[in-house]
């Protein structure tokens, strides 16, 4: 590995851990792994945008923050049925 390289991953760790806001950190975060999934699968037709959306997606249920089936679909129909 190159030592630019090296550097560069080194302030980028001092930077996160001096972070205490929790928004810009699920940014990073979310820059971070969108852009680790895009390189992975280069091929994917999923637009940017949307990539980011389902990132942060993720990242809200894997801290507990989502709504059951049910209650999604409840939504749905009522957003539906009010059009």
């Amino acid at each position: 590995m190159k030592k630019e390289t090296i550097e560069i991953k080194s302030d980028l760790h001092d930077f996160i851990d001096n972070i205490d806001d929790f928004n810009l950190l699920k940014a990073i975060y979310l820059l971070i792994s969108t852009n680790k999934n895009i390189n992975k699968n280069k091929l994917s037709k999923i637009p940017y945008d949307l990539e980011i959306e389902l990132g942060e997606s993720i990242f809200e249920a894997d801290r507990g923050v989502f709504i059951s089936h049910k209650e999604a679909m409840r939504q749905i129909t009522e957003k539906v049925e009010n059009l």
